[in-house]
C-alpha cells in the first residue's frame, strides 16, 4: 500500500490562484482510476495559502502512471512560475 501526500503552498497574496490550482487538482484526482481513497485539505494560515491532498494507492506503478498522465504536455509551470509555488511530494509505504 502506498500513501502519497502532495503539498502546494505560496504566499497569502496568491490565495485566489491557489484556489484555482486546487480545483484543477481536485478534478484531475476525481478522474483517476487508481487511488483507493483521497482527501483534499486546505492550508489555513495568515501568511501562506495552499492545500494538500493525500492519496492511498494499491501500488506505486498506478500512481506513477497517473502522475505522468496528468503532466504530459502540461504548461502549468509556465502559467504559475511567477507565483513562487512550493510543491512537496511525500511517499509513505505501509510497514
Amino acid at each position: 500500500m502506498l500513501f502519497i501526500q502532495v503539498i502546494f503552498s505560496s504566499s497569502i497574496e496568491n490565495k485566489a490562484e491557489m484556489e484555482e490550482i486546487r480545483e484543477i487538482k481536485r478534478e484531475q484526482l476525481s478522474l483517476a482510476s487508481g487511488p483507493v481513497k483521497s482527501k483534499m485539505l486546505d492550508i489555513v494560515s495568515d501568511k501562506e495559502s495552499g492545500f494538500s491532498f493525500i492519496m492511498q494507492w494499491n501500488n506505486e506503478d498506478d500512481f506513477d502512471a497517473w502522475f505522468k498522465e496528468i503532466h504530459v504536455g502540461s504548461d502549468g509551470h509556465a502559467k504559475t512560475k511567477h507565483l513562487n509555488i512550493e510543491k512537496t511530494i511525500y511517499r509513505y509505504y505501509e510497514v
